[in-house]
């Protein structure tokens, strides 16, 4: 086949096909590789699982439902009506900073509320 390309002659529909036979079958084999490797990562994985669960802590869970004032409705509805403070004032604050910042790109004159006609 390479003698064939070297020459510059084309190659006829059978030798064509044999050629992306010979792909195909390359192809294929890499595939059968890559499937065996991924096979034995998992199997590997799998073996590992135990190492990999997360116990809670009870303590933090705790914790949590009491800050936040968490309320269980149902199995799919979880209601949030309390705030932690250390959370949200830093947030608070740096969105502060973020407005100032954004304010101070736009002319004063711009900034004044215009009254209602």
């Amino acid at each position: 086949m390479q003698e064939i390309q070297k020459s510059g002659a084309t190659f006829s529909w059978l030798e064509k096909l044999f050629r992306d036979k010979l792909q195909l079958e390359r192809y294929s084999q890499e595939y059968k590789r890559q499937t065996e490797t991924l096979s034995k990562q998992l199997t590997e994985t799998s073996q590992q699982k135990a190492n990999l669960i997360l116990m809670p802590d009870q303590e933090f869970v705790k914790y949590i439902y009491k800050v936040f004032n968490l309320i269980q409705h149902d199995e799919y509805k979880l209601q949030s009506t309390g705030i932690d403070e250390r959370i949200f004032d830093d947030f608070e604050s740096r969105l502060v900073e973020y407005l100032k910042e954004e304010f101070r790109k736009i002319p004063d004159k711009q900034l004044f509320i215009r009254p209602l006609a």
